[in-house]
């Protein structure tokens, strides 16, 4: 892949802006290519995770930005665990969406849906119930029907149960209380030290 880069592009500071946001310094990698390897979702996305960090060393900001791969990792964990480096990959994509947020910059896909739905079921139940977070994500994504055919299948093999079990809810809706707290906080911190 050719990548052109021009003369007005500070290479560190996009670098050392990401380091600011993650704790994670981009420039540790040398690109052996561990994290694409065993990422489990590389074939969903658009530049692979070694590339997201090479173009991040190279202060491609927009390019990251705007790619689907930020939105398709899944946090796993597999490439952080992987890199010989140390480099904290699943915190870069992290901090590479919480970014693309602040600039107001869309998913490429439906996983806000997911996200929402995922966020939504674990306040009402303490853990996940799959059905329920299935139909919440179909409801709100459009594709009302999608996944339906395996409903029965996964129903018989005792995949999924119709009853969702209650795990301390009480107590992992403190959790989430005090989280969405702390975001805001931090929202307010930045949005006064512009």
């Amino acid at each position: 892949m050719l990548i052109k880069i021009g003369r007005e592009v500070n290479l560190l500071a996009f670098s050392k802006k990401l380091e600011k946001e993650t704790g994670t310094d981009v420039r540790k990698c040398y690109q052996c290519g561990k994290c694409t390897a065993g990422c489990p979702m590389n074939f969903e996305m658009d530049v692979s995770p070694s590339q997201v960090i090479r173009f991040c060393q190279l202060g491609m900001e927009e390019k990251v930005l705007n790619s689907r791969t930020i939105w398709y990792c899944i946090f796993c964990d597999t490439c952080s665990t992987r890199c010989p480096q140390g480099v904290d990959i699943k915190g870069v994509m992290d901090g590479l969406r919480r970014m693309a947020v602040a600039r107001n910059i869309k998913p490429k896909s439906n996983v806000r849906f997911l996200e929402k739905a995922f966020q939504s079921i674990i306040y009402l139940f303490g853990r996940v119930y799959e059905p329920g977070m299935v139909g919440m994500y179909n409801l709100r994504s459009g594709n009302f029907l999608h996944d339906v055919g395996y409903f029965p299948l996964m129903l018989r093999k005792r995949k999924i149960s119709l009853k969702p079990h209650f795990k301390r809810t009480r107590e992992v809706r403190q959790v989430m209380k005090r989280a969405q707290k702390m975001k805001l906080r931090k929202a307010k911190e930045l949005e006064e030290a512009k």
